[in-house]
């Protein structure tokens, strides 16, 4: 149920029932299958080589940020924060938007 009180939405239940202890472990148990892994050091390095690799072999025009999530094969959070690095170091630069070149 929705209230209003001094110009706040308060929302209160209007049933609530016990639930097993054991419950919230199995709630814990399944949000840590679907957590994201943590990335070590050394791999972190292989995809920003990769990612470096793919942009050089398509050098005369460049390669777009969707070709190069698509042909890698790894989750695209992690591969746009080692763009990001990239463009950050100096290493690649984006001549339009969505696509990139390396500069060295």
């Amino acid at each position: 149920m929705l209230r209003n009180y001094n110009d706040e939405i308060y929302i209160t239940p209007e049933i609530i029932r016990k639930q097993d202890p054991r419950y919230l472990l199995v709630r814990k148990l399944e949000f840590e299958k679907y957590a994201p892994k943590e990335v070590n050091h050394q791999e972190r390095f292989a995809l920003s080589d990769k990612i470096i690799n793919k942009i050089k072999e398509a050098e005369p025009e460049g390669i777009g940020m969707d070709k190069l999530i698509e042909e890698l094969h790894e989750s695209a959070d992690l591969i746009n924060q080692e763009i990001k690095k990239a463009l950050e170091g100096g290493i690649i630069y984006e001549p339009r938007p969505g696509m990139l070149r390396y500069l060295g």
